[in-house]
């Protein structure tokens, strides 16, 4: 399975791929960091499935590579947010094609006193 990880946190890529291999260990992953150079990659081959941030840098954000993987007709498209408790009805992109919402851990930070 051919898959398309885009999100500008580094790290919650690596979080995403590992999770995706562990579930399928020959998957291949394309990780890109912005929404631009998610829709070039989709433009560019074929994925079977996209999982993308919604907030992202660069002026395209997943609300734009989810539109542009169901034009392109990627059939799993999976949209993550690190908003906490955010339901996915909160998202339009994700009630438009019925798509799946994983929603990233958050890690409480304590207070920090003065």
């Amino acid at each position: 399975m051919r898959w398309l990880v885009a999100d500008d946190s580094e790290l919650d890529r690596a979080v995403a791929c590992r999770a995706i291999l562990q579930d399928d260990p020959g998957a291949s992953i394309l990780e890109v960091a912005n929404g631009r150079d998610a829709i070039r990659a989709i433009d560019a081959e074929h994925f079977d499935a996209v999982l993308t941030d919604v907030i992202m840098p660069g002026g395209l954000t997943g609300h734009d590579v989810v539109n542009v993987a169901q034009a392109r007709g990627v059939p799993t498209i999976l949209v993550m947010t690190g908003v906490a408790g955010l339901a996915p009805s909160d998202v339009p992109v994700i009630v438009k094609g019925g798509k799946f919402h994983v929603e990233k851990y958050v890690v409480p930070t304590p207070a920090l006193s003065a």
